[in-house]
């Protein structure tokens, strides 16, 4: 028997259980081969979508993940059984002549075995191997079920996430355009039903980019339903809200501070595995238009100040956008820009 062909296999069969079972149950993060893959995957995808401005490549990027995770993790099993198969030349027979499988016949086995453990051409030759005939049909089993079930998992997320960026971008499709859609002739009165629910929704969305990450990796073409560029313009216009704003104008803090420290937990998630802040912060939201719709608006340059004050904050909302291969600038126009 080829130990070496025995630790190995065995190596490789566990590493792909451990890989997917942390991926698709763990409820923080992914694998390590799946993590790597992912963000090799999505680089690449933004590499080629900022050289040709297509949103159809990355939109595509999300789901083609899913299948190449897939096989990854189908193929190292298939492997690691081989090898193990492999070991010692008389383990599989062909059931018509008893001769020892060749290469091919033991690849035949294995994919078989892993996948139906039904009867074939080749049969294994005493209990141990018999044994491990049926744990490698279990763990076939195992990986197309955590598999299926993951995928219903992260097409769930997905939709949520775009319903959490329309219902943003029905608010306003600009930080500007939403504080003065939300303006009453009188305050902001209207918001206290909208954001609540827009935090608690941000929140589930939050753990469920814990527990499934390549939610991440989903992208939409649409503008209205991307919750990168949805995420910043809420954020930017929370913080015209809360600082530009005459004080006596501002809506209750304990409206706008909760949503405001929701996005921050967000942004906090995605900057320890997804994204880095920009190299320079946005440019400062436009207090003018706000003030043209008669809303009453600080001077003395106390919002500047915060605005400085949220810099590193607003770098890692720019990273966010960019790394969905957005713009700033259409953020600052409601536009579909890509970057």
């Amino acid at each position: 028997m080829n130990l070496a062909f025995v630790l190995l296999g065995a190596l490789l069969v566990a590493f792909t259980l451990f890989d997917a079972l942390w991926t698709t149950i763990a409820p923080h993060g992914a694998g390590p081969l799946s993590k790597r893959l992912a963000r090799g995957w999505w680089a690449a995808s933004l590499w080629i979508h900022r050289r040709v401005g297509a949103h159809g490549l990355l939109s595509f990027a999300g789901p083609a993940l899913l299948v190449v995770a897939f096989l990854v993790w189908v193929g190292l099993l298939w492997a690691g059984w081989l090898l193990l198969f492999s070991a010692e030349p008389g383990s599989v027979v062909a059931s018509a002549s008893d001769a020892p499988a060749d290469l091919a016949g033991r690849v035949y086995y294995v994919g078989f075995v892993l996948f139906t453990l039904g009867t074939g051409d080749y049969v294994p030759v005493g209990g141990t191997w018999e044994v491990l005939s049926a744990v490698a049909s279990l763990s076939g089993l195992f990986v197309v079920t955590l598999s299926i079930t993951y995928v219903l998992s992260v097409v769930s997320a997905v939709a949520a996430k775009r319903q959490l960026a329309g219902s943003i971008h029905s608010l306003g499709e600009t930080a500007t355009d939403l504080v003065c859609r939300a303006w009453d002739g009188s305050g902001f009165s209207g918001l206290d039903q909208h954001l609540p629910s827009l935090a608690s929704a941000l929140e589930h969305h939050n753990q469920q980019h814990l527990a499934f990450p390549l939610v991440h990796y989903f992208h939409s073409g649409d503008r209205r339903t991307a919750l990168g560029p949805a995420v910043a313009v809420l954020d930017d216009a929370l913080l015209i809200l809360a600082e530009g704003v005459e004080p006596h104008m501002r809506p209750a803090r304990a409206v706008v501070e909760p949503t405001r420290r929701t996005v921050q937990g967000f942004l906090e998630t995605l900057s320890d595995a997804f994204i880095t802040p920009a190299d320079a912060a946005p440019p400062v939201p436009d207090l003018a238009v706000v003030a043209s719709a008669g809303i009453p608006t600080g001077t003395g340059g106390n919002f500047e100040r915060a605005v400085e004050r949220a810099g590193y904050r607003r770098r890692l909302l720019r990273g966010l956008v960019e790394d969905g291969g957005w713009s700033w600038s259409g953020v600052e126009s409601g536009r579909s820009t890509p970057r």
